[in-house]
């Protein structure tokens, strides 16, 4: 499975739902799903982007850990977004986090985008700059 489209109307996906899925490269968002739990996509290795969307309001603990992202796009949500402990950790592509204007993120314990070694000066100051804030 190399995409994966989930319908308008899904509002949660499961722990470890797509878990492993090595093939997967692309995955499309709904706007009102509301949590990815944790472990969502951990280890899909070929995941490249992902959008969050403006519906979400918790994103669980290590859902995209160890994933191949090179870019995750925070649209302003409805809510704050909680996102969880090791959310995007050990993401060693990781190289660009954009969040929208106005996006309103709690941070819960640590280490979100611990070990993205390769994520840049710019966002990684811009996550220092909403840790601050939240």
């Amino acid at each position: 499975m190399k995409k994966v489209i989930i319908n308008e109307g899904v509002i949660r996906i499961g722990v470890n739902a797509f878990r492993n899925l090595k093939l997967l490269e692309t995955i499309e968002l709904p706007d009102n799903l509301i949590i990815i739990e944790n472990g969502a996509f951990i280890n899909c290795s070929s995941l490249r982007a992902v959008v969050i969307p403006k519906g979400a309001v918790y994103i669980g603990d290590t859902a995209f850990y160890g994933s191949g992202l090179t870019e995750v796009t925070i649209s302003k949500t409805d809510e704050p977004l909680t996102i969880g402990s090791g959310a995007f950790s050990n993401c060693e592509n990781l190289v660009t986090v954009n969040f929208e204007e106005g996006v309103s993120i709690k941070f819960f314990q640590t280490g979100q985008f611990s070990d993205c070694l390769k994520l840049s000066l710019k966002s990684q100051a811009a996550i220092e700059k909403i840790r601050s804030e939240s």
